[in-house]
Order: structure tokens, then C-alpha cells, then sequence
């Protein structure tokens, strides 16, 4: 018999704390308004799949709806596909075929009014100061824990009712 050849890798992630009344009496209640938007769709747009796949994994815990694109071109084809189901795009600054920036021109074209949650490894003032027509609803940058993932998309809802 032969064994299967190729790469086999083993990620070790520690365990989350377990959840008491005390913790549970410690979270923030959720806005009405993101409760209503937990049964909508998320566009996570991001070139770098590890990235996609944290992002949909936290967002899908949160009850959201996720659809991938690997960069600006497919972000834009999504969306025209499913803007009417799309909450919010979730979108990264440096992409290779079509930057943050672009993206959300072409995105605020199609829906003017499209929430935009820029996310990037680079500085505020390096990226959303850089938008010259369209900017970005909200700011996030990476890397970043679960909660403020989550706190950015609040706030950029409470910044919208």
C-alpha cells in the first residue's frame, strides 16, 4: 500500500473561555437595528483567503448571511447580483485587481447608499485619507480581534439610524 503524498499541517488554536451567567451579564445587548440586520447578507471582499474565511467564520457565528470575493472586480459582480439581500460590504484596501478605493466607487455607482467597512493592514491616514470622491463608512485595521470586527460593524450601523 501506498501512502498519500502531500502536505498535511496542524493548527493549534487555544480553547475560548467558558461561558458563566458573569460573562454573559457582560456583553453589550446588540442594537435593534443589527439584530433585524443579522438576517441579511455580508459581502466580504478580500484577496487574501485566510482573511475571507476568519471573517466569514465570525460573521456566520453572529447569524449573517456571507458571500466571498477574492477581490474588487468579483465584490463588484456580487453585488450587482445580490444587492438587494447585501447589508454591507466588508472590503479590503490593497487588492491586485481592483484597489479599495476603486472598488467602492464602482460599488456606491450601483447603490450610493451601500455601508462600506474598509479594513486594511495599513493606517487610517495611509488609506480612507487617500479617497478622494467616495469614503468608506467605516474603518477597521488588521489585525484585529473578534470584538472589534464586531464593533466596527455596530458603529458604522449606529452611524447610519
Amino acid at each position: 500500500r501506498r501512502r498519500p503524498q502531500g502536505t498535511v499541517a496542524w493548527a493549534f488554536f487555544p480553547p475560548a473561555p467558558p461561558i458563566t451567567p458573569a460573562t454573559i451579564r457582560q456583553c453589550t445587548p446588540l442594537p435593534a437595528s443589527l439584530v433585524i440586520a443579522a438576517e441579511k447578507t455580508i459581502l466580504l471582499a478580500d484577496d487574501d483567503q485566510i482573511v475571507r474565511k476568519i471573517g466569514k467564520l465570525l460573521l456566520e457565528e453572529e447569524g449573517y448571511h456571507i458571500l466571498e470575493a477574492n477581490g474588487g472586480e468579483e465584490a463588484l459582480k456580487l453585488y450587482r447580483l445580490y444587492q438587494h439581500d447585501i447589508l454591507c460590504v466588508v472590503l479590503d484596501f490593497a487588492m491586485p485587481d481592483l484597489d479599495g478605493n476603486l472598488t467602492l466607487i464602482e460599488l456606491r455607482k450601483i447603490n450610493p447608499q451601500v455601508p462600506v467597512l474598509l479594513v486594511s493592514g495599513f493606517l487610517r491616514e495611509q488609506t480612507v485619507e487617500r479617497f478622494l470622491t467616495e469614503k468608506p463608512n467605516g474603518f477597521l485595521q488588521k489585525p484585529f480581534t473578534r470584538e472589534e470586527f464586531l464593533q466596527a460593524l455596530i458603529a458604522m450601523f449606529a452611524q447610519r439610524s
